[in-house]
């Protein structure tokens, strides 16, 4: 079994999209954007069902599946369809899934990790994009103890390091490309679902108390989060 060196921390800005810098860009497979609209609907309502299966068809010989955000799953088969390895599909899924669940129990903070059996070689390849510590950090003895705060204590997440090591070793597609639905529903928003409704209600507390609207504050409904609502950053249009 071969283990992938882990890669330096690249900021999430970097990896995240292309269009950031004013690159020209055109639609892709990837987009959902140009995704049958009535598929979107369906998969969003599959969202919102747990407990039951549902599949859809998928190149032949290839296959994709998960355990929560359908539209995540789709993503990552429109991947495959586009040509993309495994690998592009498992990161494109995988990235989508994160925003499609508010960063609740998946965070680009957090850590991946990846299993990959190379059919042309007949190797097993395991990925461990794990937490590390600080790049410069050389004397952990040394850093001080709580309450005194210390920014040598934060942890660095494996996640994105994981995407860029993965894809750069077994990846097809632009990584910009797999990173288009995840920018599509961050930018546009998504239906919250009763599931992840209970999630982000837990946190209420953590989350900001008021927002910003039309130039004032106001305070977040009672109910925050409900289900059935769109879920977006307003006054963030897609470049």
């Amino acid at each position: 079994m071969k283990h992938l060196r882990r890669i330096p921390f690249l900021p999430l800005a970097v990896l995240l999209y292309a269009r950031l810098a004013g690159a020209e860009t055109s639609a892709t497979p990837l987009d959902p954007a140009g995704w049958d609209p009535s598929l979107r609907d369906s998969l969003t309502a599959w969202s919102a069902v747990y407990g039951e299966s549902a599949s859809v068809a998928a190149p032949a010989g290839a296959v994709i599946g998960g355990t929560s955000m359908p539209l995540a799953i789709h993503a990552g088969l429109e991947a495959m369809r586009a040509g993309g390895s495994a690998a592009d599909a498992a990161i494109a899924t995988a990235l989508t899934q994160t925003v499609l669940n508010g960063g609740s129990w998946t965070s680009y903070a957090g850590m991946l990790y990846a299993l990959i059996y190379e059919s042309a070689t007949g190797e097993v390849h395991c990925l461990n994009a794990g937490f590390d510590v600080p790049r410069e950090e050389t004397d952990p003895a040394t850093i001080p103890r709580p309450p005194e705060p210390s920014g040598r204590t934060a942890l660095v997440g494996g996640f994105m390091p994981g995407i860029g090591a993965l894809h750069a070793r077994f990846g097809r597609l632009p990584l910009a490309d797999l990173f288009e639905p995840a920018v599509y529903f961050a930018e546009e928003g998504f239906v919250v679902d009763a599931f992840l409704a209970r999630f982000l209600a837990v946190r209420k507390g953590c989350c900001c108390a008021r927002r910003r609207a039309g130039g004032s504050s106001r305070p977040l409904p009672a109910r925050f989060p409900w289900p059935g609502i769109a879920f977006a950053s307003p006054g963030s249009p897609r470049p």
